[in-house]
């Protein structure tokens, strides 16, 4: 727990016997600079002492409990910084669930990605052997309408020629 009397400012060292202006702005800085330095000290150790020196969103939560503390002290600031710190850790509890029923949800996503893959993978495989084999069809076919056109014609050498090389094309297959 905190020792809130730490970060209080001695006024007494920074009195102001003189009637010089000077001298008063010189002693009003020097009790600024000094309010800040014990500002900061304390927002770090309130921070630390609640558990959110490491959180990225320490100094929105710590302005939050100041905004809503300060004009009571230190002491109030405080005590709203560890009712913010406890509904950050229940938020955090929440995200954690939650990031993993997304996380789980993924991964049966990823596994159902992964096998439909090899299910297409297979397919594929399948459609390439078809398309090739509508290819050959259609080059044996094209062939085909060819010779019917010699035959068509009558010269009956280049049709013997022609069937010849038909049946080893389709033999070599």
């Amino acid at each position: 727990m905190l020792n809130f009397d730490d970060y209080k400012v001695d006024e007494t060292k920074f009195s102001f016997p003189s009637l010089f202006v000077s001298d008063y702005q010189a002693k009003r800085a020097e009790c600024l600079q000094e309010k800040r330095r014990l500002y900061e000290q304390f927002k770090q150790d309130a921070l630390k002492d609640v558990g959110l020196a490491n959180h990225p969103k320490r100094d929105l939560i710590f302005d939050r409990a100041w905004a809503d503390g300060h004009a009571e002290g230190f002491y109030s600031v405080f005590n709203h910084l560890e009712y913010l710190a406890e509904f950050v850790d229940q938020l955090g509890a929440t995200e954690k669930t939650e990031m993993a029923v997304c996380l789980e949800a993924l991964k049966k996503e990823r596994d159902r990605a992964v096998s439909l893959s090899a299910s297409a993978a297979e397919s594929n495989a399948g459609w390439s052997k078809a398309l090739a084999d509508i290819e050959t069809l259609t080059a044996k076919l094209s062939v085909a309408q060819h010779f019917v056109r010699v035959l068509a014609t009558g010269d009956m050498a280049d049709v013997v020629l022609r069937a010849k090389c038909l049946v080893e094309m389709w033999d070599a297959e």
